[in-house]
């Protein structure tokens, strides 16, 4: 049974002393102890690039691998979103399928 809940965690970073909001990560549709869908969402063109989704991803991920909560993890991106395919692959991502538009992507955690 999936889960009616999602889960998202803020993106925050310390620019000058201030703190600013500049995404978010997620964790949707999850059965525990299986599977979970993963989401990232960078809101400003000129924050992206910069690493902040890197490094939360690699810490919801290793969260999930210390925990045990999941034994896959899948990324659904466009197909046209290259940025977002180069860092899943980065991450250990593979692609499982694909549609006209979109890219399921999996990273098996065992």
């Amino acid at each position: 049974m999936k889960s009616t809940f999602q889960v998202i965690y803020l993106i925050e970073i310390d620019e000058k002393g201030e703190r600013r909001i500049i995404g978010l990560a997620g964790l949707y549709d999850m059965v525990l102890g299986r599977e979970v869908k993963l989401s990232l969402a960078v809101f400003n063109p000129e924050d992206r690039g910069r690493g902040n989704g890197e490094k939360a991803l690699s810490l919801l991920l290793n969260l999930l691998q210390e925990n045990g909560a999941v034994e896959v993890v899948y990324a659904e991106i466009l197909n046209s979103n290259v940025p977002s395919l180069r860092l899943c692959r980065k991450l250990g991502f593979e692609v499982k399928s694909l549609s006209e538009d979109r890219l399921l992507l999996e990273k098996n955690r065992k």
